[in-house]
């Protein structure tokens, strides 16, 4: 039984399917009507006028109608679109149970505990018959699916058959002229009598139904029974019941496919029967949930069941077909029959019967007679196999079910198609080819065993993964194997893993034709990856994936519930057509597909390949043929403009566009500055121009941005433009429109940029600045203005500076009136297509992913742009310094984002201790022999006035801004002129890339990202292989390795710093220099030890917490190294968890905890330390248990250490303690220590003994944990997550070695 859909609410007790939309109505006891898609799962609309529960519901099957009935004695017909009930029909005394629409007349039946059935006529809302008969609560009233029959059934015991065909014969605008024969025509016996009644039940009746198609009745009641019943020639025959429920049967019903019984019951079951083998084929149990009503789809193999919790929506079985396509030819299972299909002449033939389906009314009559003839008849109803597997050379095929556990049928077929039962082999498993005459089969999840085709086992192999689930084909000698976590490529041969991918939950795989690309599909979920299991992309969708096969142009074409559609090899995805129907696709060639729908039917459905195919050209750089298909100008709407763009091909996205503001916004993308002003030219706003004014003045076209200010009217703007360009004609137009404005600041500027001293000081002296005024007539010394400053300067009394100078005007940046070139000048007709030129800045990447040399590309792309970053070094030089503080910036922020996340736990109540951090030191009196340990384990716009408002004086003035602007004016010189390139064109190079970019291309590992600046890409990458969520103690690690990536060299006073990056001296690329190589972590840990063995044990923890968080950060070389770095893992977790405990004894030791003190001791003797230092804690405990009078457990103590091959002084006192001990075998204290115990677990968070096994464990470094741990963050590593053991989705150290193998094919990439 596979669940489908599922809702939590008040009890349900109605339900119906919609007959094409993926609708469910659900009425509820509390009164609400609710309307779900099961398909999305999401809550459509809610309808609440019923006053008390709600117990029947039907949709119409045709018009946009449903219609209730409740506990108010009211029905009620709502349409759904207009989102309100329509009318009520009153008439009803009692609750109502049931209420449906009939298939074909306007008519409505209820059935209702007032002990009347009533029919009801909805188009003029009257009731047009009252059936009475039944003396107890009618539970259940049915239409016949295509007779004028009326099904009841009542708590009299009674089931009543109703002939209602004298009904048809009524005038619908009939009407009833009095009371009298109002009634007397409701309950005429002429147009609906009974027909039948059945009395097989021995108590209540709670409901029953009709079979669509066969003339059969089931039936279930208070009895617990559920009963089948035959109508022949008006008669009815009980011919079978049904026992096995423990309460009240709520519901029954005809599977709408296969003809089973399905019905569910107050003892919260719901059962599944065969009526032809008289048994019960599935039992689905809730804990606490009884069920109330059934609901069966009118077309899909859907059930939906009502229960006091709320509703669950399921299938019996999967209905893929199973289907094995080769060549041309398709092989499929239908109703029992492997059928041959062949996709290119269309004909279809049987090969073998599996089993032949029985006719359920030929069986009715017998018990259990099976056998026809030489035929052996099948079950009624058998679930399709889940997957099919051909062997054309033997001409077998291969069939594995698992509806109950995996089990294999091997079936020969002949030369026509035909065999006995004696060549079917069986057997329990999950099968598929991997040779001529092999086939192996994985059935325990621990063994592969490889089998010949007579079933006999010629190898077994270990299974290379844990949990092992399914296996599926390969290419040849090879296997994948998926756990449900990771897909594997197995060797047979070598019996050893090729490649590992992380993908959950693999349900089917599809392999092209040329067996290097495969696609994994999940429930919600495809990944796409080369024949080596080498990762390229992966597509997520909301809706369930259903099938999927590779295009011969490399493209995926995949099915989901209601849509058919492709994904592109880098990941792309789009809709190729909207589905009525599922079909699952089974081949594709050009502008078709070939599928089979859920029964099991070939066909072939017509696509258009243009959309994919133009993106994929395009992909793939083939612009010749995405030349030819702009031609012909096939696509349509925004989708593809919008994916252009995203991708960076604005030039392209303008071939398809006709929109001028559309057109605006590509032409600014593109760079196209002629496009964009004839779009600007349409819609002439103000928003419009200042962007091209802005684009404009960015790629140095001084005539194009004159015309943006000019018609947006920014003056300030204007002024900029010619000061920069040395128009000083313009420059004093637009002074005197400042002045019209009464703009005082602007003509102040414009009078100093002209150099005129006369106009400044008029400014001056007009705005009141007399001293101002004065000063400038003086210094310049202005005649005119003498006469008029002279009695001024008397009046004001003051005297005027001694030292004065004169003010020089600016001198123009770019002094000329065309534009100015951005970049050098080339030929753009000598090679490649400019309509093709990518952003390099497109908002997502556009490139079809490589398997073999993707990264060795990427370095020598790096390489042969050296010499060209080369000849941009200033421009990078200038910007280093802003880039650099940039990311600094954004680091920081991301980290503090990250740290104050409430998800990440990064914060405890204490601070981590850095080696940086110069805090008071808490290790006091350190020594071996000293117990007194302590350690903290713990972490504006500018705005223009109305034109209004100046309309007078703009009309007295000439309208300079309205002169025409010739683009390409005559007084203007083109720099091709200049420069003698006449001939040629200005072609916008592509970008360089720069050092970081390409250490961003060939990053692997988290060390690689953060030197090139991808701090997000690290954190995520630590997130997903080594489940870290605390970045707080990873804050100046990951600065130090960023910083020390790059220097600067100081150059003269007025230039910038020189960028010198640390590149791999060994290697001739652009790589790295890597920070920590495996050498610095082999003298680091060697240090440690020797604190260690000093008793500096302060050092040696800072020690070793900076070791373990820095090991995802170490490049290793090859596979040794990758192993040491475990080791040292594993070392590092030891000693801190040693120190840990020793803080933790000298806290005991000042509380005078002797006993806590001894045990903390022991464990210390536990942790996995090389000898000498295991020698020394073991000595320590020894004394510590001798002074304290626990002779036991010196003793052990002695003991172990004499195993160590200690020296000869710490042999003599193990000796003499020893002697002493086994004379006086008693202990002072009891300890939570068991001494016999030599493979002990310690708790990491309690820091006391595992006496069970530990349910908790730390992803990355395996510090275990039990149930009382709460945090989520380890306490040894202070970064990783703690998770229950059962849950964990990888191993301690699976993320780790990832990590390092990353480093390694990195460093392996740098040596070629």
């Amino acid at each position: 039984m596979l669940t489908k859909f599922e809702t939590k609410s008040n009890r349900v007790k109605g339900l119906s399917f919609h007959p094409i939309r993926p609708w469910i109505l659900a009425s509820l006891h509390n009164g609400v009507i609710q309307l779900w898609d099961y398909r999305m799962g999401t809550l459509l609309d809610r309808f609440e006028e019923h006053e008390g529960p709600v117990r029947g519901i039907h949709f119409h099957p045709s018009q946009p109608l449903f219609v209730s009935g409740g506990d108010d004695y009211k029905i009620k017909v709502w349409n759904y679109k207009l989102r309100r009930c329509l009318f009520t029909l009153l008439g009803h005394l009692d609750y109502i149970r049931t209420v449906f629409f009939h298939h074909e007349s306007p008519w409505i039946v209820s059935a209702s505990d007032d002990q009347t059935i009533r029919i009801w006529n909805w188009q003029n809302r009257s009731c047009i018959a009252v059936l009475t008969g039944h003396n107890h609560y009618v539970m259940s009233a049915v239409f016949h699916p295509d007779e004028d029959l009326l099904l009841s059934a009542s708590l009299d015991q009674t089931i009543r058959i109703w002939d209602i065909s004298g009904l048809r014969n009524r005038s619908p605008t009939s009407s009833f002229s009095s009371k009298d024969s109002f009634t007397a025509d409701i309950f005429s016996s002429n147009e609906a009598f009974v027909r039948n009644v059945i009395e097989s039940h021995f108590r209540g009746v709670n409901w029953a139904s009709f079979h669509p198609t066969i003339p059969l009745i089931v039936s279930g009641g208070d009895d617990r029974q559920v009963k089948l019943t035959y109508l022949e020639n008006g008669r009815t025959r009980e011919i079978q019941t049904f026992y096995g429920h423990l309460n009240n049967v709520s519901c029954v019903m005809f599977h709408p496919s296969t003809s089973l019984i399905v019905s569910n019951s107050e003892d919260r079951t719901i059962r599944v029967w065969d009526p032809i083998r008289h048994t019960c084929l599935q039992t689905y149990r809730r804990e606490n949930d009884r069920f109330w009503i059934l609901a069966v789809h009118p077309k899909l193999n859907l059930i939906a069941a009502g229960h006091d919790s709320g509703m669950i929506v399921f299938k019996l079985d999967r209905e893929r077909p199973p289907f094995y396509s080769v060549g041309k030819d398709l092989y499929y299972v239908k109703e029992g029959d492997v059928r041959l299909f062949d996709l290119e002449q269309g004909s279809d033939q049987s090969l073998y019967q599996l089993f032949v389906k029985p006719d359920i009314m030929s069986l009715l009559y017998s018990n259990s007679e099976y056998m026809v003839g030489s035929e052996v008849r099948g079950p009624i109803y058998e679930p399709p196999p889940r997957y099919m597997h051909v062997n054309t050379f033997e001409n077998c095929i291969l069939l594995t079910h698992d509806r109950d556990s995996p089990k294999y049928s091997l079936y020969f077929l002949g030369k026509k198609g035909r065999s006995t039962s004696s060549e079917t082999i069986h057997g329990f498993g999950v099968a598929v080819f991997v040779g001529r005459n092999r086939f192996a089969t994985l059935s325990t999840g621990e063994q592969l065993q490889v089998r010949d085709l007579r079933n006999e086992i010629t190898k077994t192999i270990s299974c290379p993964i844990p949990g092992a689930e399914l296996v599926f084909p390969s290419r040849p000698g090879t296997i994948l194997i998926s756990n449900g976590e990771v897909v594997v490529l197995f060797d047979m041969t070598q019996r050893k893993i090729l490649k590992e991918l992380g993908c959950v939950h693999v349900k089917y795989v599809v392999w092209n034709e040329h067996m290097n690309r495969v696609a994994l599909l999940s429930k919600h979920s495809i990944t796409l990856a080369s024949g080596k299991l080498e990762h390229l992309a992966v597509v997520h969708e909301t809706v369930r994936v259903k099938s999927a096969v590779w295009d011969d142009s490399g493209v995926l074409l995949y099915t989901t519930l209601n849509h058919l559609k492709y994904c592109l090899p880098n990941g792309d995805t789009g809709i190729v057509r909207t589905l009525d129907n599922l079909i699952y696709l089974t081949r594709a060639r050009g502008p078709a597909v070939a599928y089979l729908d859920r029964e099991g039917n070939p066909g072939v459905l017509a696509v258009d390949p243009t959309e994919y195919a133009f993106k994929l050209l395009l992909l793939r750089k083939k612009y010749d043929e995405v030349q030819h298909l702009i031609a012909e100008n096939r696509f349509d709407g925004q989708a593809m403009i919008s994916y252009l763009c995203r991708k960076g091909f604005p030039e392209v996205a303008l071939e398809f566009v006709r929109d001028d503001k559309t057109r605006f916004h590509l032409a600014l993308e593109a760079g196209l500055l002629q496009v964009a002003v004839e779009a600007a030219q349409s819609l002439d706003t103000f928003e419009i121009w200042r962007k091209l004014g802005e684009e404009a003045l960015a790629q140095g076209n001084v005539s194009i941005a004159e015309l943006a200010y000019q018609r947006s009217k920014d003056l300030n703007k204007l002024i900029f433009l010619y000061i920069v360009t040395g128009n000083f004609d313009k420059l004093e137009k637009a002074g005197k429109l400042a002045e019209m404005r009464q703009d005082y600041m602007a003509q102040f500027l414009i009078s100093f940029y002209l150099g005129d001293v006369n106009m400044r000081t008029q400014l001056l002296y007009s705005s009141g600045q007399m001293m101002m005024a004065m000063l400038y007539a003086d210094t310049y010394q202005l005649s005119e203005w003498k006469p008029k400053l002279a009695s001024l300067s008397t009046e004001l009394q003051c005297d005027r500076p001694m030292k004065t100078g004169l003010l020089l005007p600016a001198i123009p940046v770019y002094p000329k009136t065309c534009s100015w070139p951005l970049l050098e000048w080339s030929n753009a007709t000598s090679g490649g297509y400019s309509l093709f030129r990518r952003n390099p800045n497109a908002l997502e990447s556009f490139e079809e992913p490589t398997v073999t040399d993707y990264y060795e590309d990427a370095l020598v792309a790096a390489e042969e742009e050296e010499e060209s970053w080369i000849d941009h070094r200033s421009k990078e030089r200038k910007e280093m310094t802003a880039d650099t503080l940039k990311t600094f910036e954004t680091s920081q922020t991301l980290l503090d984002d990250i740290a104050k996340s409430t998800n990440s736990n990064i914060f405890t109540n204490q601070p981590l201790e850095t080696p940086a951090e110069k805090k008071e030191d808490t290790w006091e009196e350190e020594g071996w022999e000293e117990e007194d340990v302590h350690i903290d384990t713990q972490e504006e716009d500018i705005e223009f006035p109305n034109s209004d408002d100046h309309k007078n004086d703009e009309d007295q003035q000439q309208d300079w801004l309205n002169e025409p602007v010739s683009l390409r004016s005559d007084k203007l010189h083109s720099i091709a002129t200049i420069s003698g390139l006449q001939g040629m064109e200005y072609k916008t190079p592509e970008e360089k890339l720069s050092i970081r970019q390409v250490w961003s291309q060939i990053a692997r590992s988290p060390s690689e990202y953060v030197v090139s600046g991808r701090l997000e890409e690290a954190i995520e990458m630590l997130k997903t292989e080594l489940g870290f969520v605390s970045f707080e103690p990873l804050k100046s690690l990951l600065m130090d390795l960023y910083i020390t990536s790059c220097s600067c060299v100081s150059m003269l006073p007025s230039l910038d710093s020189v960028p010198i990056y640390m590149l791999d001296g060994s290697q001739r690329r652009n790589t790295p220099k890597p920070y920590h190589r495996f050498e610095q972590m082999e003298k680091l840990i060697a240090t440690a030890e020797q604190r260690m063995t000093a008793g500096k044990f302060s050092e040696a923890f800072s020690l070793y917490r900076q070791l373990i968080i820095t090991l995802p950060f170490v490049i290793v070389d090859d596979d040794s190294q990758c192993s040491l770095c475990m080791e040292m893992l594993t070392t590092c977790r030891e000693y801190i968890v040693g120190l840990m405990i020793r803080t933790k004894q000298a806290e005991a030791k000042s509380k005078g905890d002797t006993g806590r003190q001894l045990e903390l001791a022991a464990l210390m003797t536990h942790c996995n330390m090389l000898i000498t230092h295991q020698q020394l804690a073991l000595q320590a405990a020894m004394k510590l248990a001798y002074a304290t009078k626990n002779y036991l457990y010196a003793l052990t103590f002695a003991k172990r250490l004499l195993e160590l091959a200690p020296s000869e002084e710490m042999e003599n006192t193990a000796k003499k303690v020893m002697h002493f001990c086994e004379r006086n075998p008693n202990n002072q204290n009891q300890l939570e220590y068991d001494i016999e115990q030599s493979n002990l677990t310690i708790d990491a968070g309690r820091l006391k003994p595992c006496m069970q096994p530990p349910t908790k464990s730390c992803v990355y470094c395996g510090a275990c944990y039990d149930d009382s741990w709460q945090s989520m963050t380890c306490a040894v590593c202070q970064v990783a997550q703690v998770m229950e053991l059962q849950d964990e989705n990888r191993n301690a150290y699976a993320g780790l070695i990832s990590l390092l193998h990353k480093t390694q094919i990195s460093s392996t990439n740098r040596k070629f």
